[in-house]
């Protein structure tokens, strides 16, 4: 056998053969282009398509002092004047309060009060604590407990805790679908802080005392977010630790305090788990 026997010089292809067909040439060079387009582009693709954390800031190490009137709502929350409308009424911003921890605010809010010996309602107070916000919303965690108190302020005390106190509006009855979040999480001190990979996080954070909030898409692309009481507008816990982080309906009475809507229902009838 001469060498010339030994060249390709048809389509039939050995793998010890020195020289490839033409045809097999082309085709293992396409199919090399394709595969490196894949390996570059890929990659980038499954980055671009995964869902964005949310634009949310949790001021970790950095203490914020704020006053206000601490009010239920029926959590507590700071409220303070943020300025006036058109007719010169007050306009009041608020932070919902939350403790250090996965923990509600309403044990060390009971100790403000008893140190002070008056009604938190009337008393304009300086509190510290970490900001959390996003989206329009505050929440102050009191990273220091009982010592987040820093004092009364008397003089606006005496202007302003009268008129702090807001009568709310009343939208009727309701049906509203979402999500139940834990605010502390949700609005900046976990990402994410929502859906399934957060569940069990929020779970404890709301048994721990954190106030459940839904968290509603509305048609605009938007998101609503409302506090949960029961239908007698006291606060409610466990009794929503089954429904987190799944898509749920809520049918309740729907009202305004200031600059948070609240969402009053039936724990046990007005709550219903949808099919994602």
């Amino acid at each position: 056998m001469n060498k010339s026997s030994m060249e390709p010089d048809d389509e039939f292809y050995v793998g010890y053969f020195p020289i490839a067909p033409g045809r097999y040439l082309r085709f293992s060079k396409r199919l090399a282009g394709l595969l490196l387009v894949g390996v570059l582009f890929l990659p980038a693709v499954l980055v671009l398509e995964q869902k964005r954390f949310a634009t949310s800031t949790y001021e970790y190490g950095n203490l914020t002092e704020l006053e206000g009137i601490i009010t239920p709502l029926p959590v507590p929350t700071l409220k303070w004047v943020a300025g006036n409308d058109a007719n010169g009424k007050p306009i009041y911003q608020s932070a919902l309060l939350v403790n250090n921890l996965k923990f509600g605010a309403d044990p060390v809010v009971a100790s403000f009060a008893e140190k002070l010996g008056r009604p938190l309602a009337q008393t304009v107070v300086k509190i510290r604590g970490t900001l959390i916000y996003h989206d329009g919303i505050t929440v102050l965690e009191l990273t220091e407990g009982e010592k987040a108190l820093l004092g009364v302020n008397e003089a606006k005390t005496s202007d302003n805790a009268r008129t702090v106190q807001p009568v709310p509006a009343d939208f009727g009855e309701v049906t509203l679908r979402g999500e139940i979040v834990d605010p502390k999480c949700y609005f900046g001190a976990m990402k994410p802080g929502q859906s399934k990979p957060h569940r069990s996080c929020a779970i404890r954070c709301i048994s721990g005392g954190i106030p459940p909030v839904l968290a509603e898409q509305t048609a605009e692309g938007s998101t609503r977010y409302y506090l949960l009481t029961d239908e007698n507008g006291n606060a409610i816990h466990r009794e929503v630790l089954d429904y987190v982080a799944e898509p749920v309906q809520l049918k309740g009475r729907l009202t305004r305090r200031d600059d948070w809507y609240v969402l009053s229902f039936n724990p046990a009838t007005g709550i219903e788990r949808l099919s994602e």
